[in-house]
């Protein structure tokens, strides 16, 4: 019960200068400040925080207005807390004691306490806790609102060692204090452990890390008054926390009610709560440290067993990143993988956590790869640093051929959880046709479960369909991916979860054209249902590549251009890269960057950068690499420079749908109408197509029929572009329609009587591309020549040069001048540059 009591009734009786204890009159100032009129003590157990208070306590007058509050449960509401922390009168001090019993509604007694104080300066507010609380976040201390002592401030000094060692070994050398402080760092409780030891003892062993703990354990053992206490202290110390089930289980006693009575009278610990009426024991945590090293060096197996009970206890309680650590601890793998399939499951998005991936790079190479599902969870954990990228490879791919092997068990459950895992691996990979191929057994399996095994895989279900969707997205099965992603969305059940699938749904929807889709799903996606600050991280990635193409559909390209920027520290070092890539450079391209743009990322994609760790991640044969190239072509083609276009196509076969646009361009803008109907031909009967590539096909197609006189087929193929304009309200086809070739298409629209084509050609779009006469290709001999020309200025130089006469020389820079249509020098370096000649 929460109790108020006046401050003489709680120190009453007690004496702070028993044997171990210390004053800390160092920190009574603070304590004593009324500016600022809230001051937080926050410490684990152990640190004297109520011994601090009552010996400032005591020096009080004996009227103080001063009430002290034991907060030993948790409040039912504000209401009833502050019926409980009376204030009546304007000046009295309140101490609260057990604050982290407010439990869940610590946020909301925070904010009450901070207004409280402000509305009345002269009340004190003394708050001692143990756990976490938002009144010791830097702003409050920043805007002098609240003082804060932590376990750095209560830890003993040097100097409050020495008075103890003064007082209990005087005759004790002068590093004794030293010593204690390096081995106790100030810990309160564990200092006065070490004192009372050495007092006990005749003499002082060596200074030694080793003997001096031992020598605490020692004598901390001889206050027990069962000589089984030893045993079970120290099996249980392998526990941060345990309750009597767990103490049964760790120890192998049937009533060990009487062992925990005594540890927690002699102060080794205390009861905390745990769950609803189910507090758990938790030692000093010096102390466990202690004994926990002392059973870890004298019985490494017992060791090993202790932890893998705790982590069964653990899992029992639901709490599966603690039983994973205790498993993995307790080099029990195969617990552990059951464990980590069952934390997927719960908490689908664990995979991405900092802690994870350190625990599991502790497991030994053989282990992991016995274990491929722990190798895979390490592996993915890895993915996402791209300093780890080779390690993460290696165990994606050893995961991925492991895999293959049961390692659940035979039901269409576990086939579904092991095939995802494996089609993920193979896509990390960059093995993107087999991930799809096993992406479509596992959603075989999913088919085949039962309505109870579905709901037993809770946020795992979600996570899953989200995965395999993107791996059959990837692999072009883009018209299959859309009812997987779909069906993520609709399986979601927590607003993060379907924030999650929604961000996968815009993208995917927005690459293919479906505006209608993409609009929905972001407007489904709920800005405060976010996880904190997953908005800005990798599981938002597509959704924000997918707003930025609805924002250029929108033919808003420069709000396009800053989201993506702004997005770009988190963008850039994921899977999904060449998707917000394809769209930052479509935005550049509207906005006429279409140069740099190009010069950028043939930088980020040269060898060099790229075996640096760069900005590639997801590159491979996959259709966001295909998109992004895509746009790389156009983008170079907009800047002038076919060649280095069609180096970037040079990989793609003929007729590849999501390059196809770009090589249709490339021929048109060169002057080959014929081989541009060629490419659509192919192209447009490709499966995977999306309305995207459709729309920029037709629009290409028409272009190219128009210029080799087939104008029925050009209006033909004009009104197939507008039925994807009208259906999707995808625009960026028109684009890509040369300069030259608008007003003929316009004409020819207009002539038919076909207004809705002549609406949609009238658009204002901005006209990024034109029609290029490309040189003559120069011999090997010229370039050399042209290259001299770059750092000498006359016949005579290039000539000794190349030791060649003065008339060989001008004979070829006459052919140079004619193939790139030069009158001067500068003129030809100049074109030399755009058509880069030089490199």
């Amino acid at each position: 019960m929460n109790q108020i009591e006046s401050w003489s009734m709680v120190v009453r009786g007690v004496d702070c200068t028993a044997p171990g204890r210390v004053l800390r009159t160092r920190l009574f100032s603070v304590l004593d400040a009324r500016i600022p009129n809230i001051t937080v003590i926050t410490a684990p157990t152990g640190f004297g925080k109520t011994t601090l208070l009552r010996g400032w306590a005591l020096q009080l007058p004996a009227d103080a207005p001063v009430q002290w509050i034991n907060l030993a449960e948790e409040p039912v509401s504000l209401t009833s807390f502050w019926e409980t922390v009376a204030v009546d009168d304007a000046e009295t001090t309140i101490i609260i004691d057990g604050y982290e019993n407010v439990g869940r509604l610590g946020p909301v007694v925070d904010r009450s306490i901070l207004e409280r104080a402000a509305a009345n300066s002269l009340t004190k507010f003394i708050i001692s806790t143990c756990s976490s609380t938002t009144l010791t976040e830097p702003r409050h201390r920043m805007h002098g609102r609240v003082a804060v002592l932590h376990h750095t401030d209560l830890a003993f000094t040097i100097d409050d060692i020495r008075l103890l060692v003064a007082t209990h070994l005087p005759t004790a050398p002068a590093s004794v204090a030293g010593s204690i402080y390096r081995e106790t760092a100030g810990f309160p409780l564990a200092v006065s452990g070490m004192v009372l030891a050495l007092a006990s003892l005749e003499k002082i062993p060596a200074d030694h890390s080793t003997q001096w703990r031992s020598l605490v354990a020692e004598d901390l053992t001889h206050q027990f008054s069962n000589p089984g206490m030893l045993k079970f202290v120290q099996v249980t110390s392998v526990a941060p926390y345990f309750d009597s089930a767990l103490a049964k289980k760790l120890s192998k006693i049937g009533d060990v009610a009487a062992f925990i009575d005594e540890l927690e009278l002699k102060g080794f610990g205390r009861w905390n709560p745990y769950a609803t009426n189910r507090p758990v024991f938790a030692y000093v945590e010096s102390i466990r440290t202690i004994f926990a090293t002392e059973f870890k060096q004298a019985h490494p197996k017992q060791f090993l067993r202790a932890n893998s009970v705790t982590a069964k206890w653990f899992r029992g309680n639901s709490d599966y990143e603690d039983a994973l650590t205790f498993a993995v601890h307790g080099k029990n793998y195969e617990l552990a993988t059951e464990i980590i399939t069952t934390l997927f499951i719960t908490s689908p998005e664990s995979y991405m956590s900092d802690q994870l991936a350190n625990l599991l790079r502790t497991i030994p190479l053989k282990a992991l790869r016995n274990n491929p599902i722990l190798a895979f969870s390490l592996g993915l954990a890895y993915s996402n640093n791209p300093l780890m990228a080779e390690s993460a490879n290696a165990l994606l791919e050893a995961a991925s051929d492991s895999l293959l092997k049961p390692s659940l068990g035979e039901n269409s459950r576990n086939r579904f959880m092991v095939h995802t895992m494996r089609a993920v691996a193979l896509r990390q990979i960059g093995r993107y046709q087999e991930a799809a191929e096993v992406a479509q057994t596992a959603l075989f399996n999913a088919g085949l479960m039962s309505a109870e095994e579905r709901d037993s895989l809770h946020g795992y279900l979600v996570l899953a369909l989200r995965h395999l969707g993107f791996c059959l997205f990837q692999a072009g099965l883009v018209e299959e991916s859309v009812p997987v992603i779909n069906a993520a969305v609709a399986a979601a059940a927590a607003q993060p979860s379907i924030n999650y699938s929604l961000s996968f749904a815009a993208g995917i929807h927005a690459f293919m054209g479906s505006n209608a889709a993409t609009q929905q799903a972001l407007e489904m996606t709920d800005p405060t249902g976010w996880p904190l600050d997953h908005d800005a991280s990798y599981l938002n990635v597509l959704g924000t590549a997918g707003k930025a193409m609805w924002l250029i559909d929108q033919s808003d390209y420069e709000a396009a251009e800053q989201l993506l920027a702004r997005s770009e520290h988190f963008c850039a070092r994921t899977e999904f890269w060449p998707f917000t890539t394809a769209a930052m450079m479509q935005a550049r391209l509207a906005l006429g960057h279409g140069r740099r743009e190009a010069q950028r990322l043939d930088a980020l994609l040269s060898p060099a950068e790229r075996s640096l760790g760069a900005q590639n991640s997801g590159i491979g044969k996959n259709l966001g690499t295909a998109a992004m190239h895509n746009m790389l072509a156009i983008l170079w083609l907009s800047a002038g420079q076919p060649r280095k276009a069609a180096a970037v196509l040079n990989e793609y076969p003929h007729g590849h749908h999501h390059v196809a646009p770009a090589r249709m361009l490339l021929h048109l803008l060169t002057g080959n109408a014929t081989a541009a109907v060629s490419e659509y031909s192919v192209a447009v009967a490709a499966q995977g197509n999306t309305p995207r590539t459709r729309a920029a096909l037709h629009i290409l197609g028409a272009v190219a029929s128009l210029r080799l006189e087939s104008p029925a087929n050009a209006l033909k193929l004009l009104r197939k572009a507008f039925i994807v304009f009208q259906a999707t309200g995808v625009n960026t086809h028109l684009m890509l329609i040369p300069a030259e070739d608008r007003a003929p298409l316009l004409e020819l629209a207009e002539s038919s009587g076909d207004w809705e084509i002549v609406q949609m050609l009238s658009a204002k779009i901005p006209a990024t591309l034109s029609n290029m006469h490309l040189p003559a290709e120069l011999s090997p001999r010229e370039k050399v020549v042209l290259a001299q020309l770059v750092h000498h200025s006359s016949i005579d130089e290039i000539a000794g040069a190349l030791f060649v006469s003065n008339n060989t020389v001008k004979t070829q820079l006459r052919s140079i001048y004619k193939k790139l249509r030069a009158g001067s020098r500068a003129e030809a370096i100049a074109k030399a540059l755009e058509l880069d000649l030089l490199n």
